[in-house]
């Protein structure tokens, strides 16, 4: 079986990481290859990593024929020539496509530029809570109270909304936490100040914020310096006569940080990215199993950004 070789770069690169307890799932939960955590069990298990353990959509990938009147075998065609043929792809392609190639090359062609601090900012700027481990915990809380700092507030309402719906939430924390116990352990804490690692909020903990809240969440993510994602989050489910989440929170997310992003909209519409596995397989079939469809517009416009979606949004999971 043949996988995209940008698969085995993002595996090889993943495997190197070192990671302390937990390496956060980002990997699986985003691309739908084997994590950290996930390629240390198959070791520990005497396993090898088999394509099996991969999405299928990275050995479905159809490979493109080199551009027109470029022959790649032909020792005369130049690289100037093979640039110029790429070029005029990216132009066929449009204006977003344009964009996505010309931050890519900036870089490389003017690296006078590349690499410019931030402007300077207010020491507590909207929306960037202080990176002190409860980064995640302010920001959910800045979006529900308007205050960062109830950030030990919105820790209790997660403990007591897992507490109260534990049928809805054991399968969802199993892999993560391994037991309901180990999660309100991680979530309970109620000394303000910074916190290990032991205490972060987790990606994980989104469809929980998410369910809670009746809301959307999307979240832009930064693997690592060559590769960004994007995940959209929708509640696990909804009361009765509730046909549609409440609002729409925009997160980014670093590795190690949560900053709230506040996104403009294109005549009324919020740019979606694919959904996350993780409520693709939790969702409630009953009540919200077609909530996705409501997003459509938004989706089509984070293409028409230059995003992309997987082939088969509905089964990312294991």
């Amino acid at each position: 079986m043949e996988v995209s070789l940008w698969a085995i770069e993002l595996l090889m690169k993943e495997r190197a990481r070192e990671i302390v307890q937990r390496c956060g799932c980002r990997l699986h939960e985003t691309h739908g290859l084997p994590c950290k955590c996930k390629m240390d069990a198959l070791s520990d298990a005497g396993m090898e990593l088999h394509p099996h353990h991969l999405h299928r959509f990275w050995s479905s990938l159809v490979h493109e024929s080199p551009p027109d009147g470029a022959k790649w075998e032909d020792h005369d065609a130049t690289e100037r020539g093979i640039f110029a043929a790429m070029v005029e792809d990216v132009y066929r392609q449009g204006p977003a496509a344009v964009r996505k190639a010309s931050q890519l090359l900036l870089p490389h062609i003017r690296p006078q530029v590349a690499g410019l601090l931030e402007p300077r900012e207010s020491e507590a700027p909207k929306g960037r809570p202080q990176p002190d481990g409860q980064c995640g915990f302010r920001a959910m809380s800045h979006v529900i109270y308007g205050d960062e700092e109830q950030y030990l507030q919105m820790r209790q309402n997660l403990v007591t909304e897992i507490n109260d719906h534990r049928s809805i939430y054991e399968g969802v924390y199993l892999y993560r936490d391994g037991s309901l116990e180990a999660t309100c352990h991680r979530l309970d804490r109620r000394t303000a100040g910074s916190c290990t690692q032991e205490y972060w909020f987790e990606e994980v903990d989104l469809l929980t914020f998410a369910t809670l809240y009746n809301c959307a969440i999307v979240v832009y993510g930064l693997y690592n310096e060559r590769t960004t994602y994007g995940y959209t989050v929708l509640p696990s489910t909804a009361p009765e006569g509730v046909t549609q989440p409440s609002q729409v929170i925009t997160l980014a997310f670093t590795g190690a940080h949560w900053v709230r992003l506040y996104f403009g909209k294109v005549d009324g519409v919020t740019p979606i990215p694919h959904f996350s596995p993780q409520w693709s397989h939790f969702r409630d079939m009953l009540r919200i199993a077609d909530w996705d469809s409501l997003y459509e517009p938004g989706r089509q416009l984070y293409v028409d950004l230059g995003g992309h979606h997987p082939a088969n949004d509905d089964d990312k999971s294991d």
